[in-house]
């Protein structure tokens, strides 16, 4: 995922999940745009379902 945009990983019609932050050391980016990029280093808050935060976590 990393150096991709949130558009390009589609993760909300791909996992049914959204993400609804991005965390990367002291930075916050809360509701973060499509064009977001993700970084190697970023941890990403998202919300959805059981079942579909199980298959996203278990991603490669």
């Amino acid at each position: 995922m990393a150096g991709k945009s949130l558009q390009e990983i589609d993760i909300r019609s791909k996992y049914n999940i959204s993400v609804i932050a991005i965390v990367n050391g002291t930075d916050i980016i809360v509701s973060p745009s499509p064009a977001q990029i993700i970084h190697k280093e970023d941890l990403l808050v998202v919300i959805g379902d059981r079942e579909s935060l199980a298959r996203f976590s278990n991603i490669e």
